[in-house]
């Protein structure tokens, strides 16, 4: 058998020089219209304010409470309340169940007061936050298409229609 030809290799490494640019090509121009619908969504922030301003309010108001009952539609407070409460509970089991094995047990307060507070607190409210809004939002833009609502700005593709829906 004879061995591969400089020009097989070659080939090859041609065709996975072509795959490896193109795919970072379709990431770069991925990122790029990211990018440019972030930045337009937030110079559209004022306008946004300026002419919707009531609606503005009652959206954020919706994000933040819900429609005040706890179990259904809670809003991101209480969503807060039950994690925290739950982590809470967690972590404390768990530092005592691992200091009692050296001794240390009742230390477990400490280690639950700055780990809730310095560690737990933040990335569960960045990620109760974020879920909470991000399903509150997506199931407003849809409703707001099937109601027709926004149907001819998006299927026109005017300038600046979608940025303005999201800010």
């Amino acid at each position: 058998m004879a061995a591969p030809s400089a020009y097989a290799s070659q080939h090859l490494l041609t065709r996975v020089e072509r795959a490896v640019s193109g795919s970072l090509y379709h990431l770069g121009a991925g990122i790029g219209r990211w990018t440019l619908f972030t930045l337009q969504t937030i110079i559209h922030i004022p306008f946004t304010i300026k002419h919707y301003r009531k609606q503005t309010l009652r959206t954020m108001n919706s994000m933040a409470w819900g429609r005040g009952s706890i179990i259904v539609d809670g809003g991101v407070i209480s969503l807060l309340v039950i994690l925290g409460i739950a982590i809470g509970m967690a972590v404390a089991i768990e530092a005592y169940n691992t200091l009692n094995l050296i001794g240390f047990g009742p230390l477990t307060g400490v280690i639950g007061a700055f780990l809730n507070i310095r560690e737990m607190g933040p990335i569960m409210t960045g990620i109760g936050f974020a879920a909470q809004v991000g399903c509150r939002m997506t199931a407003e833009i849809g409703s707001m298409r099937i109601a027709e609502e926004m149907g001819e700005p998006l299927d026109e593709e005017s300038a600046g229609a979608p940025t303005v829906i999201v800010s």
